[in-house]
Formats: C-alpha cells, sequence, structure tokens
C-alpha cells in the first residue's frame, strides 16, 4: 500500500529504484499500449461482455477466481475449492468462445496461499500442464539460485530463526517479531552481504493477516559486512485493519546496488507465520457503502476518520483485490460540498489480498473554501495494474452523503 508522503532519505531511495524500473519499461509499455488500443478498438463490448457472463456464471464461487483480459489474452485464474472438473469444463467450454475474439484463452489453478505460484494450466480444456515454478534466478545461474519456491513459509515463533532467502552473496535471515516499538511493530532480519557490492534491502508488497500495509525498512550493508535491522509496521495501520494477533506477514525483498542503484534482485514473496496462524480465522470488514463492485475490485466507503491528521480530515474506505494481478486505486475529479478539493490517495493492493486506507483533504484547503462539515463527496477512482500501468476502470463520478449517513 503506497501513500506519497515524505517520510526519510529511504522513501528517496525507494524512489530512485522505482525510476530506474520505471525507464526499463516505457519502451514496451507504449508498444503493447498501442498494440492494445487497436485490439479492443475492434471488439472492446464482445470482451467486456464475455467477462460479465462468465463472472455471473462461475458466481458460486465468488472469492476464487478472477478473470482478467490483455491485447492477446482472456486469463481465468481460480484457487481454492473450486473442483477440477469445474475449472476443466470452463477451459474446454469458453475455448473457443474467446478464440472467436481473435484471442487466446489461459485458464490458471494457483496455490491459494501463494497466487504468485501456478499449480497447473489448462489451455483447450484438453491438457493439464504442470508447471514447476522455480526462484528467480535459478533457471539462470543454479549456483547462486534463490531460495526454492517451495519453501517461501517459515514460522517465527521465537524457538528459531530461519534462512528465508539466499542469493548472489546476500543472505536473509529472520529473527523475531516484537510489538511496541517506537513506531509500531518490528519485524527483525539479519543480512549478511558477500556480493561483492555494496547494498540496500529494502521491503515491498507487505501485508498483515491479508491486509496490505505500509512497511518501513531500508538496510545498507558493505560489502563483507552484516547487519541487524528492522521492518516497522505501523500500530495505526494495524488498528485500523482490527488487527491485534499477528498471524501471518508477507512481503518482499528489494536489493539493490547502493552506490549506483542498479537493481540486483527482487525476491519472491516470503510468508512469516507466528504461533497465532495455527487455526487461525480470517475476517475482512467489508461494512460500510460498497460504492463500486466490477472489474474485480470492491471498493467500501467506511465513513469519516475518527483518527487525528496532521494533513487533515480523512475518509476510510476498505479495498478487496479480488483479481490476479496487483492493483493501484487512485482519486480523480475530489469535490466535497460542491467545491472541488484535492485529494491524497493512492493504494497499492496485491492478488488476492485487501486494504484499508485514507483518502485525506487539506485542512487548509477545507478552511479556505468554508467547509467545516463534510457533507456531501463527489469523487472517481482510477484503477490500473500496479506493474505496468495498464488501464482497468476510469469509474464514473459516485457522490457519498455523509450527512444522510450520520
Amino acid at each position: 500500500m503506497r501513500r506519497y508522503r515524505n517520510r526519510d532519505n529511504a522513501k528517496m531511495i525507494r524512489l530512485k529504484g522505482r525510476i530506474s524500473e520505471m525507464r526499463k519499461m516505457i519502451l514496451p509499455l507504449i508498444i503493447s499500449l498501442a498494440f492494445a488500443s487497436q485490439v479492443f478498438a475492434e471488439s472492446p463490448a464482445t470482451v467486456e461482455t464475455f467477462i460479465s457472463n462468465t463472472t455471473a456464471e462461475l458466481g458460486a464461487y465468488s472469492g476464487n477466481f478472477a478473470i482478467s483480459s490483455d491485447a492477446e489474452a482472456v486469463t481465468i485464474n481460480f484457487w481454492g475449492n473450486v473442483p477440477d472438473e469445474e475449472i476443466q469444463r470452463i477451459a474446454t467450454e469458453k475455448y473457443s468462445e474467446v478464440q472467436s475474439l481473435g484471442m487466446h484463452l489461459r485458464v490458471n489453478l494457483l496455490d491459494e496461499n501463494n497466487l504468485d505460484k501456478v499449480l497447473g494450466q489448462y489451455y483447450d480444456g484438453s491438457e493439464t500442464i504442470e508447471i514447476e515454478v522455480s526462484s528467480p534466478s535459478a533457471a539462470g545461474n543454479p549456483e547462486n539460485a534463490g531460495v526454492p519456491a517451495e519453501n517461501k513459509t517459515f514460522l517465527l515463533d521465537g524457538t528459531d530463526e530461519p534462512l528465508i532467502w539466499e542469493q548472489d552473496g546476500v543472505k536473509i535471515t529472520a529473527k523475531k517479531i516484537e510489538k511496541g516499538g517506537w513506531s509500531g511493530t518490528e519485524v527483525y532480519f539479519l543480512i549478511e552481504n558477500e556480493s561483492g557490492r555494496n547494498i540496500t534491502v529494502q521491503t515491498r508488497d507487505t501485508s498483515v493477516n491479508g491486509y496490505m500495509m505500509d512497511s518501513l525498512m531500508s538496510a545498507e550493508v558493505a560489502t563483507g559486512k552484516k547487519i541487524n535491522d528492522s521492518m516497522t509496521i505501523s500500530d495505526s495501520d494495524l488498528k485500523r485493519a482490527g488487527i491485534d494477533k499477528i498471524a501471518d506477514i508477507e512481503t518482499r525483498f528489494h536489493v539493490f546496488d547502493a552506490d549506483t542503484w542498479d537493481e540486483m534482485f527482487d525476491t519472491e514473496l516470503i510468508r512469516l507465520e507466528t504461533e497465532e496462524a495455527e487455526g487461525y480465522e480470517y475476517k475482512f470488514d467489508d461494512s460500510g457503502n460498497q460504492i463500486y463492485n466490477e472489474n474485480g475490485v470492491e471498493i467500501v466507503v467506511k465513513g469519516l476518520s475518527e483518527e487525528e491528521s496532521w494533513y487533515g480530515t480523512s475518509v476510510v474506505v476498505y479495498i478487496n483485490n479480488m483479481r490476479d494481478r496487483a492493483i493501484t486505486v487512485q482519486t480523480r475529479d475530489t469535490s466535497i460540498n460542491g467545491f472541488m478539493i484535492n485529494s491524497l490517495f493512492s493504494c497499492d493492493v496485491s492478488a488476492g489480498k485487501h486494504a484499508i486506507d485514507t483518502i485525506t483533504f487539506s485542512s487548509s484547503e477545507l478552511e479556505e473554501n468554508g467547509i467545516e462539515t463534510i457533507n456531501d463527496l463527489e469523487l472517481s477512482f482510477h484503477i490500473f495494474n500496479s506493474d505496468d500501468w495498464e488501464t482497468i476502470v476510469d469509474t464514473a463520478p459516485m457522490t457519498i452523503n455523509f450527512a444522510q449517513q450520520g
């Protein structure tokens, strides 16, 4: 979950890393968007109708599938308690229908505990291919391969300190979780650097009990040295999500050269489970005013925040990403009580995850417009894929009346 805030130099380093990644994808992104616009100019309604009809047909398995499309293919991903014969049926029946649109059909079975892992692929319904998922660098350099993909869940209950990733001379060991830190819950790691380069290690895509969380860690380690450092998760974020017991924490590590800012590698998603994990009942509070529930994305306005913010007044929203890829949700064209007001909101939600976040408005801007109480909020959402920036949807304007809710 990303918010645009000036925290410290670590955020600037992370921004530099992001800019480097952006430069690498700009050209292929332009080419793919140009091709996508040509394809969807021919039959956008047909593809959307197929997705809508198939989503309705699979309503009994809501929460255990996601449908998406790109310039070349329609992808249907299943996970959880969906019978194999049902997946096979969909792959068989929908194959020719998608082909008639001039596109390919991909039907995947995912690991419900790790939606990045593909267990099987069904093409025309007649063939199932088992996929062996390996670590990011295993194929190209076996000697420097990362931790095997099947071993990405580790127990961190205070009895052991597991080695959770090893690649290119960098080792990361999980040590402990401590609550009550100066700014939140701390997850401690030992990082050992024998890579021959000075490195910086940061965390990305962090979640706790299925809810996305801001995490803060930027550890600099000189070559040949090691460091004990921690990832901080804000107590206010945990409280907002209603989390008082931590069953699991998921995150991935972004490692780059501290001198040149060149990316070295990104780990796969690492899952750390605590003693609370066994038998833990995962619950996600979607109560409130559901204002959007299409394209595999649900948005619920839960009301005005009761927390005091240094910046201004906030509205609490719940987001459920039922798609098979990470998304970013941003606000557009915001007005309060009829006055155009700038809003601060950009929320990243990984595939299959949930988020509780806040749309924030500047106190000074509200005062300039004589707004003491928010009665009506009008806004639209811009939703896109986090990895390639491809737009999923720009929603129609929607209005929330807080006076009636109060």
